[in-house]
């Protein structure tokens, strides 16, 4: 099938260009309010509609929407800020699930930065994980580095993918005997444990100086690659600004031929 798109915090367009590539749908609306950013969307995509605050969307309006994704600011949880977490005006996980559960997708996609893997004990990104779980989606996080794609530089990002699975039918018995409330709670007992098994695994991973396996083209000063110059264009900074909250597009690419290939 052909899946339709909802684009929140845009940016220019690396969800819906490496969507694109994979032939997974079309996007029926853009979340962005960045001027430079907005500019850069109706480039490429003239026809579809922009929506400058997250806050003014109403998920009910874009039932049609079967894909939800979003990177959603990242300020709150980079090291390169003061991590506040929740405490940051810029935190903004609560209307992004909010829209998903007046939406109501068949799939999330989420991008972060991997400091949200360990900030706050990671309790944060478990919170993420549990509000999907509510509205119905079997969800997997993943840490992808853009190194992973044959990219020369790091930028570790998670990824958050979720399948709403809440229409599917599930038949249950009247009446549990007490073996299989047993077995129900040694399954329940399992998945959790599986679950912090990925945690400690990923703040492993995510605290690792592994700067050795990879081609070190970013300088240490946020982020901004050595030998980029700074007379590019009189709009540098926004570009520069803009490429470095943007998401890699050929990953997006990658979990769009993913959700195709578990469709089939």
């Amino acid at each position: 099938m052909k899946h339709k798109i909802l684009d929140l915090f845009s940016g220019i367009g690396g969800f819906s260009y490496g969507f694109e590539m994979a032939n997974l749908g079309e996007t029926i609306v853009f979340v962005e309010k960045d001027e430079f950013c907005q500019k850069v969307l109706r480039k490429h995509w003239k026809n579809v509609p922009i929506i400058n605050d997250i806050r003014k969307v109403n998920g009910k309006d874009f039932g049609s929407a079967t894909i939800i994704s979003g990177g959603f600011p990242c300020q709150p949880f980079s090291v390169a800020g003061k991590r506040k977490g929740k405490d940051d005006d810029r935190y903004l996980w609560d209307e992004t699930i909010r829209v998903v559960a007046e939406c109501k997708p068949k799939w999330f996609i989420g991008e972060n930065v991997d400091g949200i893997v360990n900030i706050s004990e990671g309790t944060i990104l478990r919170q993420i994980q549990d509000d999907l779980e509510k509205e119905g989606f079997q969800v997997q996080c993943l840490v992808i580095p853009a190194s992973g794609i044959g990219a020369w530089h790091q930028r570790k990002r998670v990824w958050i993918i979720g399948h709403n699975v809440s229409n599917t039918k599930i038949l249950r018995p009247r009446r549990r005997s007490s073996q299989k409330c047993r077995i129900k709670k040694r399954k329940f007992q399992q998945t959790k444990q599986k679950r912090d098994s990925f945690w400690s695994e990923a703040k492993r991973c995510s605290s690792q100086d592994d700067t050795a396996s990879w081609w070190q083209t970013q300088s240490e000063l946020c982020g901004v690659p050595d030998g980029v110059s700074y007379e590019l264009h009189s709009n540098r900074t926004d570009r520069i600004k803009a490429l470095g909250n943007s998401i890699v597009p050929q990953i997006a690419q990658l979990v769009g031929e993913s959700i195709l290939k578990a469709e089939i």
